[in-house]
């Protein structure tokens, strides 16, 4: 479970971050966007392991979630944002 693939934040998307990233990167991302992304995907796995045994704390970690990503997703630039939208429409996460 990733940012991309969990929050319409990548067919099947690229099976690890590193070739997530090294995409991004050759699609012309920034540095600081893919870094951002990766620690979305990194904080969601160790917080959600956390909370994942209490339904009431799970559904509250996964609305916070949701709402940093959206401001994340909200804060990037317009090349950063149309490379990501493109980057999930390729791998059919844009519904």
């Amino acid at each position: 479970m990733n940012v991309f693939s969990t929050f319409p934040v990548f067919i099947e998307p690229p099976t690890n971050d590193f070739r997530a990233g090294a995409e991004l990167k050759a699609m012309g991302m920034s540095p600081e966007v893919i870094s951002g992304l990766a620690a979305l995907d990194a904080n969601f796995k160790i917080g959600f392991k956390k909370v994942s045994e209490d339904k009431e704390a799970t559904d509250k970690f996964i609305k916070d979630f949701q709402d940093n990503t959206d401001k994340f997703i909200n804060s990037m630039n317009p090349k950063d944002k149309q490379i990501y939208d493109f980057y999930k429409k390729k791998y059919g996460m844009d519904q």
